[in-house]
């Protein structure tokens, strides 16, 4: 199985919202540049695929998918990731242990976490952003450009 995309979960997507018209490019810069590793820890399949999709078409991200909540932490140590976009309401291992999980691993301490759900509305989740350094809650659906947006102000190479 190809790691960069595992797919082992087999459920339907229930966002269609990621928007990729008229994004702009962020080009590595500088000799040596490299893009910005992105994980996805998500249990929806075909978002998991648009999500990867749409962010690759900017040549400054690098994306693997984990599907897959007890592969996450396996995942994420062969990818070393800047950042990790998470959805919070999974089976059987929800988001928050999965976070867990990492926070636990001296290797991932400093790592910022993208936190999706469906659970609360952006005005809801204003509350909770701010509160934790590296904890960001989104809304879901969410367009690309506000994603791309939380990725540039949290990851610096």
């Amino acid at each position: 199985m190809n790691p960069q995309f595992s797919t082992t979960a087999r459920e339907p997507a229930a966002c269609a919202a990621v928007e990729s018209k008229d994004e702009p490019k962020h080009q590595p810069s500088g000799p040596g540049a490299r893009r910005k590793r992105v994980l996805l820890i998500d249990k929806e399949v075909a978002f998991s695929r648009i999500l990867k999709m749409t962010l690759e078409l900017d040549p400054a991200y690098e994306v693997w998918v984990e599907n897959d909540p007890h592969l996450a932490l396996a995942t994420g140590s062969k990818f070393s990731p800047d950042i990790i976009i998470l959805d919070v309401g999974m089976p059987h291992f929800d988001g928050d242990g999965v976070q867990a999980q990492f926070k636990a691993d001296p290797n991932f301490k400093e790592i910022p976490f993208l936190v999706l759900t469906t659970m609360a509305n952006e005005k809801e989740l204003e509350e909770y952003n701010g509160r934790s350094e590296g904890l960001v809650y989104v809304a879901k659906p969410v367009s690309a450009r506000r994603l791309i947006d939380i990725i540039e102000k949290h990851v610096r190479l």
